[in-house]
């Protein structure tokens, strides 16, 4: 605690909230008489402040620094209310809400003492950039896609999100989405979505493979509702038609394939993840139920996937990060089995989809050091473990435990962040098999893998 003053200027009293929020202390005195008396008010207001700031209610709030986001949306997030007394805590949880909406990347709080009784609680806010350019790409061996497009996360200043791009993966495809989370200041919101998905997908039958461009048009959309400031339900669905057309029509396989079905989901999303900056702390919960049915066919066709992530910030400059990955789904003997093998999703240096499955457990693990932080960027390294099971289509739950269904992956990588933008980080990771090291590979991508 310091102090620098003259009889022209206020007095200032501050000190440190964790590792990321300033709090000060403001008493508007202009002579020196008076400043005495609000030096000698400090004392008596300190040891309060120090507990619960039993002596001190809440005039109002007020945000500075939020050119582009509204403060009503804003308001939406803080727990502590004008009239109350104020309390540390609840502001510090405050500011943890209001970086968590991932449209601010820092928040400061300032203090403002009107009187012996009452301050205004103003939150100094450092937007981030959120109208940015999409430049994905990725690539394995035999595999490379880009992405290009533009995305908007804060749209209209409440965190509604609009996103835009085309890609390429051996064929074209496109997405445009919207999601508003919360419409007028409610627990409720909404997203609709229209995607043309094309990928070449290797199909397996007994000891053949045959490739299959693989169609895939949608038109979808949510209901979404805000359980609380963490937990989030989404109940929605789509329309869309699938087709599967074979490459070569000499190989083994059916030709073509081609339905229209609809799918009905239900996702439960628990997040109580911390951000400050790209650290994480914390653990996020994201349960996914779908039901899709074939027009025109009675059976329809169940799945489930489940994440569970959780971090833990270590001093300063690192990270862990895990993973477990969950998923059943009707166990039908079909080579089009939905969980596959994939260096992108979930073992990296495996390949391009190099097996499927009906079921599937992965546990990704990363230990993250912070090589170099600037103030704008940072330099971060990486190193992982990616272990994962599958079951095979038609197969039993101890198809789980036998060796040809596991795969074992370690690796180490680079991340290159940019800290004023939310998620803008390139990745550069190269995994091998420990048990053959034959397999083995570099994944490239934009943002964290997971």
């Amino acid at each position: 605690m310091g102090c620098c003053c003259t009889t022209a200027q206020p007095f200032y009293l501050s000190f440190a909230l964790q590792d990321r929020s300033i709090f000060f202390i403001n008493f508007k005195k202009n002579s020196f008489i008076n400043l005495l008396k609000s030096t000698i008010q400090v004392i008596f207001l300190l040891l309060p402040l120090a507990t619960s700031a039993q002596l001190l209610t809440i005039n109002q709030h007020k945000f500075e620094g939020n050119n582009k986001t509204k403060s009503s949306f804003l308001s939406l997030f803080i727990e502590s209310q004008e009239g109350d007394t104020l309390h540390i805590e609840t502001l510090q949880k405050d500011v943890q809400r209001l970086i968590n909406q991932e449209v601010l990347g820092n928040v400061t709080l300032k203090i403002d003492t009107l009187s012996s009784t009452k301050a205004d609680v103003i939150f100094i806010c450092e937007e981030i950039q959120t109208l940015l350019p999409i430049v994905y790409f990725g690539g394995i061996t035999d595999n490379f896609w880009f992405r290009i497009g533009a995305s908007e996360s804060n749209l209209g200043g409440k965190a509604q999100k609009l996103v835009a791009y085309y890609q390429y993966n051996d064929l074209s495809s496109f997405f445009v989405g919207y999601e508003a989370n919360r419409v007028n200041g409610s627990k409720w919101g909404y997203s609709i979505a229209f995607n043309k998905w094309s990928t070449i997908e290797p199909l397996y039958f007994d000891q053949h493979t045959t490739l299959y461009q693989y169609h895939n048009l949608a038109a979808d959309a949510n209901l979404l509702f805000n359980l609380n400031y963490r937990t989030k339900i989404k109940l929605g669905g789509a329309f869309f038609q699938e087709a599967y057309n074979k490459e070569n029509a000499m190989d083994f396989g059916p030709d073509n394939v081609k339905k229209d079905k609809i799918l009905v989901r239900l996702v439960v999303d628990a997040n109580k993840i911390d951000y400050h900056y790209f650290y994480q702390s914390g653990w996020r919960n994201i349960f996914n139920y779908e039901t899709v049915n074939s027009l025109g066919e009675q059976v329809p066709f169940h799945i489930f996937f489940n994440d569970l992530i959780y971090f833990k910030r270590l001093q300063k400059r690192s990270n862990i990060a895990t993973r477990l990955r969950m998923g059943l789904s009707t166990n039908n003997d079909s080579p089009f089995a939905p969980f596959v093998l994939d260096s992108y999703m979930n073992i990296r240096g495996s390949g391009n989809k190099v097996d499927r499955g009906t079921g599937s457990i992965v546990l990704n693990a990363e230990y993250r050091y912070t090589l170099i932080e600037l103030n704008q960027v940072a330099l971060q390294s990486n190193i992982f473990a990616d272990l994962g099971t599958w079951r095979q289509p038609g197969g039993g739950f101890d198809d789980f435990s036998e060796s040809k269904n596991i795969k074992t992956f370690f690796g180490v990588g680079l991340r290159g962040i940019y800290k004023k933008a939310y998620n803008a980080i390139l990745r550069i990771d190269y995994g091998w098999n420990w048990q053959n090291t034959n397999e083995r590979g570099f994944v490239l991508g934009i943002g964290q893998y997971f």
